[in-house]
């Protein structure tokens, strides 16, 4: 991390940090001079080697003074990269927001790795500032990762997931991100008995072999699928600190595979999965190794059809006009307890009806030209030996019509309860060839079925 802070430097104002060293190869008793440079939108540069948190990849036994030193302690290759770290505590005007974009560095990722993700804000007027530590990243397919606060994406499963970030009431595009075994790093992994070279096609003969000093290789990325390719890159490094693209100029190793093209390009396209190792030589200079790790494609994402997307509008169709229709239900019945507290004898009435408008379904409709008495004697067929609540309740309707007398709550309470008795009587058939008769004469009653069974008088 670094050990000097600078609050005058707007990181909103910063375009991108650049980092270089002196030499590219280093002896164990010597080091090499690291360099960090923030470049800020209006163009001007602004030294940072003090400033940044510097990253090293491949080794963890070195030295990095506050100048920039870099000393190492052991041979191989590391990768150096730098940072600069600030909390952002500004408070962007989202109605000056005009998008929020993210994407990845890499849309495949190792277990054993992670990628770098980047949120920024488009404003009005033009202008975008760097978002990343101020979203809130959401991830679909996994709940098993780890997102820092500069963006790093850390999965711990296989599969692939769906990333997108928000800011206030600003949402971002969604990128898919494929996670899949690591890279296997142990050189068992790796079929040391599958080896095969590619000879270069071109020869430059201007290059002085003995005034190379280095020659290293890299590619684009460390995991590729088997429908896909890598840009292998080849640089040749010469005494006077001179750097020469030599990808076209080196013969090609590969380790792990038999199965692959690559073409004059650098452009690596595996044929197998594995694990492999690729390296170049150049005229007796040999490069470092790099790994690359060939997975199967990531399938696409099947497009659902037109006549999915119909069942879905028709499923959401429904599910709107069954809560419409509980809505419906649940309201009469609250407008037959009020029925039932303020006006006994309305309630009565419509009690009955509801219950005849039931007894369609079992073959015994009630028209209006059918006299009450007349249509309790039909009815007692369907009630079996249990018809004295049908007869009560008749007689209760009688009363409520044609009397003249006070009808009360207590009326209203007694119609109620032998309307359950005859609810309990028709559902206590056997046959089950009515099944779905009882279905439908539950729902014709639901009005009154979610009343409560005590009618509280007012």
């Amino acid at each position: 991390p670094a050990k000097t802070f600078n609050k005058d430097i707007d990181i909103f104002k910063i375009e991108s940090l650049t980092v270089k060293a002196d030499r590219s190869t280093v002896p164990l008793d010597s080091s090499c001079k690291l360099e960090a440079e923030l470049k800020m939108k209006d163009g001007s540069t602004l030294p940072a080697t003090r400033l940044v948190d510097w990253k090293v990849v491949g080794s963890d036994d070195f030295k990095i003074d506050n100048d920039g030193n870099f000393t190492p302690k052991e041979t191989g290759t590391v990768e150096i990269s730098a940072s600069y770290k600030e909390t952002f505590d500004k408070d962007v005007d989202i109605s000056e927001v005009e998008s929020l974009e993210v994407k990845a560095d890499r849309s495949t990722v190792p277990l054993d790795s992670s990628c770098k993700l980047e949120a920024e804000l488009k404003m009005k007027d033009g202008s975008t500032l760097p978002a990343t530590r101020l979203v809130d990243w959401k991830v679909v397919g996994s709940d098993d990762f780890k997102i820092d606060n500069k963006g790093n994406f850390t999965p711990k499963e296989t599969g692939t997931v769906e990333i997108s970030a928000s800011y206030k009431e600003a949402f971002s595009n969604d990128i898919k991100i494929k996670v899949v075994e690591p890279v296997e790093s142990d050189n068992k992994k790796i079929d040391r008995d599958k080896i095969d070279r590619v000879p270069a096609k071109t020869f430059n003969k201007d290059i002085d072999i003995f005034k190379i000093e280095s020659l290293t290789v890299k590619a684009d990325r460390s995991t590729v699928p088997l429908d896909s390719s890598c840009k292998l890159e080849a640089e040749l490094k010469l005494n006077d600190g001179s750097i020469l693209p030599a990808t076209r100029l080196v013969d090609w190793k590969v380790i792990g595979s038999d199965d692959f093209k690559i073409d004059n390009d650098g452009n690596f396209a595996p044929k197998e999965t594995g694990a492999i190792e690729i390296s170049a030589s150049y005229l007796g200079t040999f490069s470092n190794d790099i790994k690359i790790q060939s997975v199967k494609p990531v399938e696409p994402v099947k497009k659902k059809s037109k006549l999915s997307y119909l069942f879905m509008l028709l499923f959401w169709f429904l599910m709107l006009a069954l809560s419409a229709l509980i809505f419906w239900i649940f309201m009469k019945s609250r407008r037959l307890y009020e029925m039932a507290l303020k006006r006994p004898r309305e309630f009565i009435k419509e009690v009955y009806l509801i219950l005849c408008r039931g007894f369609k379904f079992y073959g015994v409709p009630r028209f209006d030209y059918i006299a009450f008495r007349e249509f309790f004697e039909s009815a007692k067929a369907l009630m079996a030996l249990k018809s004295e609540p049908m007869r009560l309740i008749t007689e209760g309707v009688l009363e409520a019509r044609f009397s003249t007398h006070d009808i009360s709550v207590e009326h209203s309470q007694k119609t109620l309860g032998l309307f359950h008795e005859i609810k309990e009587v028709i559902l206590e058939r056997e046959n089950r060839k009515e099944i779905w008769k009882k279905a439908l004469f539950v729902i014709f009653l639901m009005e009154i079925l979610l009343m409560p069974k005590d009618i509280k008088k007012v």
